[in-house]
């Protein structure tokens, strides 16, 4: 009896993931035909293509929020239906979830750097964010489970050989090598802990709102604003302090400054 009651649980959990997984599917082919037709209506020069584009960024949003569907290719759709929509700042935003999720995807990068390269105002980077760029250049091009196949497999090889000539099985020669081999094998995982820390460690923000007063404090009253121009949609931060509604952030040229709460948005599944 009890055998017969697992296997029936067993099937209503199995069917009910599957038809979860069949609505999904759904939904997101409707979103991505809704896409097409904006984009369609677009070239057309037809007037209904801004408001087909705002439903298909709604319906690709519904899709991820709800069923929890963090893909690269559905943030690649997301950004671009918030860039046809003239909405940089959530297009940039949308393109760097997916490419957190998949650094290799070439088509998805290119439209990242698109987007970049419409923002009007430029900020250099500093030093330190050159730095990082350098030693996170792998990602476009190294899977991250090669790294950690790779630490495995000279970790476990070392390992053997560094015992194996430590108890006598092997020549003598074969100690030192297996000693180089583990110190090699953590080269792949502090390419990956470096990566954790650049982005999983941190909260990226992307402005979202236009001509935005940047200023000392968290405070449009009280503190002046520290630029002589506004900021735009799309320039990019690390957040590094929250108070009172408004956000303390750091700049890719290093420079600090606090923006309303609600004029950024933070690169994570939740906050898209």
């Amino acid at each position: 009896m009890r055998s017969f009651l697992i296997t029936m649980l067993c099937t209503i959990v199995l069917g009910s993931s599957f038809a979860k997984a069949q609505d999904t599917e759904t939904e997101l082919a409707a979103a991505l035909a809704q896409l097409d037709e904006g984009i369609a209506q677009l070239q057309a020069h037809d007037d209904r293509s801004a408001q087909t584009l705002e439903e298909s960024a709604a319906m690709l949003k519904e899709v991820i929020d709800t069923h929890g569907y963090h893909t690269p290719k559905v943030y690649h759709a997301l950004g671009n239906a918030y860039m046809l929509s003239d909405k940089l700042g959530l297009a940039i935003a949308a393109y760097r979830q997916g490419e957190q999720l998949n650094p290799r995807d070439v088509p998805l990068r290119e439209s990242l750097a698109y987007a970049r390269s419409q923002v009007p105002i430029k900020v250099d980077k500093s030093i330190t964010s050159k730095a990082w760029t350098i030693v996170l250049g792998w990602r476009g091009f190294i899977e991250r489970s090669w790294l950690w196949m790779s630490f495995a497999g000279l970790f476990t090889i070392g390992w053997f050989a560094w015992s194996a000539a430590t108890l006598q099985l092997m020549p003598k020669a074969a100690r030192p090598i297996g000693v180089w081999m583990i110190l090699l094998g953590f080269v792949p995982l502090a390419m990956l802990g470096l990566e954790w820390t650049q982005h999983q460690g941190s909260s990226a923000v992307v402005i979202i709102g236009d001509d935005m007063l940047a200023r000392s404090g968290p405070d449009d009253q009280i503190y002046d604003p520290i630029f002589s121009e506004q900021l735009r949609a799309g320039i990019e931060g690390e957040l590094l302090e929250t108070r009172d509604g408004w956000n303390r952030i750091e700049l890719a040229d290093g420079s600090e400054c606090w923006l309303p709460q609600q004029s950024m948005i933070e690169v994570n599944a939740k906050a898209l």
